[in-house]
């Protein structure tokens, strides 16, 4: 979502446009109600931004009504496919929304100015809101008050208690039946670490076997990670299209070394005009 947002922002500088303070998913798995000031800090991210791209609250009165465009912006699209495709919808619209923000941008082969917003928006403009930073703050000097090393875990979610020995805020019979499950499992992992399965409980030995996958995944993902800062990798050699910007790591994954924003900004960069539709 947070790149999602970055890459909107770049997009609307693109094509000359008034961005809207983007909305967030409030119909997906995780049933969040939170409207973006709830989330960052919405007078940082608009003044922030403002030298690159006007940023408004929501659409003027005079708008609501207008005719616009729904649009699923292409995935992984260059410059070209916005300032010909998207720029020329507003022959017809005066606002133009995006039904997904997701990877909507391309990673290679965009100017400099524009990866650069990109690094802006994400690492400057999108900061927490204050009630949020004042909380991690609080956590943070709790969690130092009891030493050198702290641990937090981020994604408290709804299966969690399924995997932990947690029991907090269950009632005894709850807490009786998840420590049955857990004892169960435990039996079934050990009759595949044996090499047998009984024909019951195959869903339950292909999820255990889903989870070996993941946590082996993250092992091998950690290990490249450790030393020096990698290099941005470049797309597959011989692919050609939205393959070749596909085959690229996301761009907010890495970057640094190169990071662009270390170089000095040209008198050309550092310019920007925004046109209101």
């Amino acid at each position: 979502m947070r790149a999602g947002i970055c890459d909107m922002v770049a997009v609307a500088r693109i094509i000359n446009a008034t961005l809207v303070v983007p909305e967030l998913d409030k119909r997906s798995f995780w049933q969040d109600k939170s409207n973006f000031s709830d989330v960052f800090d919405e007078d940082y991210f608009i003044t922030a931004l403002a030298n690159d791209v006007k940023i408004i609250r929501e659409l003027p009165k005079e708008l609501m009504t207008a005719t616009r465009a729904v649009k699923h912006f292409r995935s992984w699209s260059g410059i070209d496919y916005y300032e010909q495709e998207i720029a020329s919808l507003w022959d017809d619209y005066q606002v133009i929304r995006a039904a997904k923000s997701d990877s909507r941008l391309a990673n290679n082969n965009l100017p400099p100015d524009i990866q650069k917003l990109r690094c802006r928006a994400c690492y400057e403009a999108l900061r927490f809101s204050p009630r949020i930073e004042a909380m991690g703050k609080l956590l943070v000097d709790r969690m130092r008050s009891y030493g050198p090393y702290i641990a937090l875990h981020l994604r408290y979610e709804k299966d969690m208690l399924s995997f932990s020995g947690c029991t907090h805020d269950l009632s005894i019979e709850e807490a009786n039946e998840l420590t049955a499950i857990r004892k169960l499992l435990v039996r079934i992992f050990d009759k595949i670490a044996n090499g047998t399965m009984k024909e019951g409980k195959k869903l339950s030995i292909r999820i255990i076997e889903m989870h070996k996958r993941r946590y082996a995944s993250r092992l091998s993902r950690a290990d490249n990670r450790q030393g020096s800062p990698r290099k941005r990798k470049g797309p597959i050699s011989g692919t050609k299209g939205t393959d070749r910007f596909r085959s690229e790591e996301a761009f907010y994954v890495n970057p640094l070394p190169d990071c662009l924003c270390q170089k000095e900004l040209t008198e050309n960069e550092n310019s920007a005009t925004t046109v209101l539709r």
